[in-house]
């Protein structure tokens, strides 16, 4: 997950677990390495949110990422959703997909 959709899932209030743990994964085949980060990637999705927020602040700082401003993360969603859209496997995950543009844009 790009950190721009991880930001704007956050301000919305919309954030999983599954999420923070699609985001360490990302960042560590980026090669992107921190001892937080490894935790987050090896927890599971039934993980208590609070505790995976807590090593993701933690993440953060380990590695000096600052979360986005909320406005080009919008943006930047839009056309992540848009790309998965292009890449989706049926039509109920393509729903799904237009379904957060569409509420992206109605906020």
């Amino acid at each position: 997950m790009e950190m721009e959709m991880l930001a704007f899932k956050l301000h919305k209030e919309t954030i999983t677990a599954e999420d923070y743990i699609a985001w360490a994964h990302q960042m560590l085949e980026n090669n992107i390495v921190s001892p937080s980060l490894k935790i987050i990637a090896a927890l599971t999705p039934n993980t208590n949110l609070f505790e995976i927020e807590a090593y993701f602040r933690k993440a953060l700082k380990e590695i000096g990422l600052v979360l986005p401003i909320i406005e080009p993360n919008s943006r930047a969603t839009i056309a992540l959703l848009a790309n998965d859209i292009l890449r989706a496997n049926d039509d109920a995950q393509l729903a799904q997909l237009a379904n957060e543009i569409f509420h992206i844009v109605a906020d």
